[in-house]
């Protein structure tokens, strides 16, 4: 079945995964004024609702794409369009000042946020990417940790403005 949170209707493929991931990232989105950014991760459910799983793909990272710009502009940091997504989120993960990590934790953070980049290059045909079969367990993969990876670094952003 379906679920509608907020404006949006997700569906709902785990009932454990909807309540503790999909649900809370749409919440945690409005509460940051990101709402734009649910577009993305609607389309990347449709895709995959629609066996579209290279675009279901690309759509979820352009979600955490578009939550990395937004909150670099919401914390008025300068960047450059030109710079690449891993640069973009180490900006993102200094200016967020996230306390209690290392520096080697920290790198550990931004290696895995990177993650969702490399599966996008691989497979949804970014770039020169070979337009290899993708399964449903990996689209499922990448867009759980898209919307992991949103909830983390909004909450952490959220945090930030308490503080």
């Amino acid at each position: 079945g379906y679920a509608v949170v907020g404006t949006n209707v997700v569906p709902i493929t785990d009932l454990g995964e909807v309540e503790e991931i999909i649900i809370p990232s749409y919440h945690t989105l409005a509460n940051a004024g990101l709402e734009n950014v649910s577009k993305y991760l609607d389309d990347a459910y449709d895709h995959f609702k629609n066996c579209k799983n290279q675009d279901a793909i690309l759509s979820a990272f352009k979600a955490l794409e578009s939550t990395v710009e937004s909150l670099l502009i919401n914390l008025s940091v300068d960047y450059s369009q030109h710079q690449s997504f891993a640069s973009r989120v180490e900006l993102l993960i200094q200016s967020l000042s996230i306390r209690g990590y290392r520096v080697d934790n920290i790198n550990k953070l931004v290696a895995l946020i990177k993650i969702s980049g490399e599966i996008r290059n691989r497979y949804s045909g970014h770039g020169s990417a070979d337009m290899d079969v993708v399964s449903d367990d990996l689209v499922k993969y990448e867009i759980d940790l898209v919307a992991s990876t949103i909830l983390f670094l909004t909450r952490s952003y959220l945090a930030s403005k308490r503080i």
